[in-house]
């Protein structure tokens, strides 16, 4: 379970920037 939250935590910081584009594009911000 540690490295799946390890994993999860590393795909939100990777996909960071690509949030926030879709923040900019859509007005809200999903995290799936």
């Amino acid at each position: 379970m540690g490295q799946e939250n390890a994993l999860n935590l590393t795909n939100h910081i990777y996909l960071s920037p690509y949030t926030i584009y879709r923040y900019l594009q859509n007005g809200e911000i999903n995290l799936s």
